[in-house]
């Protein structure tokens, strides 16, 4: 088949997903089994900024973008805000993102720190690193992301090999080589489309099976308030995590419900439970072709192409076994536990 032919059944597929009304879990919806909102009450959110050296604090601001900060160092995990509507002609929106980022509290981004390569991971992230000045780090492939929407060169730096670090701060953050998560049966085939590595800066307006994945990687901040593991792709790579401890675990959540269950509850105690986490947090799960809600608090959109995302919501609360949970909401501030 042609790429152009399986281009446009991509998208319209990938439309279709985003606009189904199949039987899925509203993880805020009570009614329901992967329902999440019981598990926040014990959280303790932040009404203002700790003081340098205090309590790290994480904002969700949809999908796997989080601002961490102590206060003194902001580190912004992945760099999607824009979520523009459509697969085609992807570019950030400027003026979008500096209003959704001041709401966030983000008004002083030291480091921009990618995941992976794909547009809704890296999209915003070198408008970000612009505008704030801050490093944009990540792989080859998000380098050159950046280096595609002129970052200066002294801005980016590479992660390279199985595990990469770099001091920001009082944060020592540490990229581990992981695995992407992998396509539902019916939708396998896209990953010929993402897979490899963007070799040439890449200029946008761009389409999305331009944003190639690049070298996956999980990432891992150790601080002395406090150490976060941050896996944005439901991929399982028991290596990646050998040896690190984390207080806080946030976990990608998208399509892990339609991997079988062995590989579920093993991606989910790989990551919560042998770093030795306290809270886990689910990311990923949003519909992130829908824009974010206004206000504080509210619930984010959910994707309801993700028919299966009750049996990962219901494995995470298994496996978290009575330790906190947090479902994110739009713009929420939240005290991450410490050592």
């Amino acid at each position: 088949m042609p790429q152009l032919s399986r281009l446009k059944i991509a998208v319209w597929v990938l439309s279709g997903l985003a606009l189904s009304s199949c039987a899925s879990t509203n993880p805020y919806n009570p009614n329901q089994d992967g329902c999440l909102l019981a598990s926040r009450s014990a959280l303790v959110l932040a009404s203002e900024e700790p003081r340098p050296g205090g309590r790290l604090t994480a904002t969700f601001i949809g999908n796997t973008t989080v601002l961490i900060s102590d206060g003194e160092t902001q580190l912004l995990i992945d760099g999607f805000v824009s979520r523009p509507p459509s697969f085609k002609d992807l570019k950030p929106d400027t003026a979008l993102i500096r209003s959704t980022l001041d709401k966030a509290g983000a008004t002083s981004v030291d480091a921009v720190l990618v995941g992976h390569a794909h547009h809704d991971h890296a999209l915003d992230a070198p408008a970000i690193a612009k505008d704030h000045h801050a490093l944009l780090i990540g792989s080859e492939s998000v380098a050159n992301i950046g280096r595609g929407q002129k970052v200066p060169e002294d801005l980016i730096v590479i992660m390279e090999g199985p595990r990469h670090s770099v001091k920001v701060g009082e944060f020592a953050i540490t990229f581990a080589k992981t695995e992407h998560g992998a396509y539902p049966l019916h939708l396998r085939w896209i990953h010929l489309l993402l897979c490899g590595k963007i070799r040439k800066p890449l200029e946008v307006p761009a389409n999305f099976h331009a944003f190639k994945t690049g070298t996956p990687y999980l990432i891992h901040l150790e601080h002395p308030s406090g150490n976060v593991l941050v896996q944005t792709s439901a991929g399982l790579e028991p290596e990646a995590v050998k040896g690190l401890q984390a207080d806080t675990a946030i976990v990608g959540m998208g399509f892990l419900g339609s991997r079988n269950a062995g590989f579920r509850k093993r991606y989910l105690k790989t990551h919560i439970q042998d770093v030795g986490a306290k809270l886990a947090v689910p990311v990923h799960w949003d519909n992130f072709r829908e824009p974010l809600p206004e206000n504080e608090g509210d619930p984010l959109p959910y994707f309801k192409g993700d028919r299966h995302l009750n049996r990962a919501m219901t494995d995470l609360k298994a496996v978290a076994n009575g330790n906190q949970i947090y479902l994110p909401a739009a713009y929420e501030r939240i005290v991450l536990p410490g050592k």
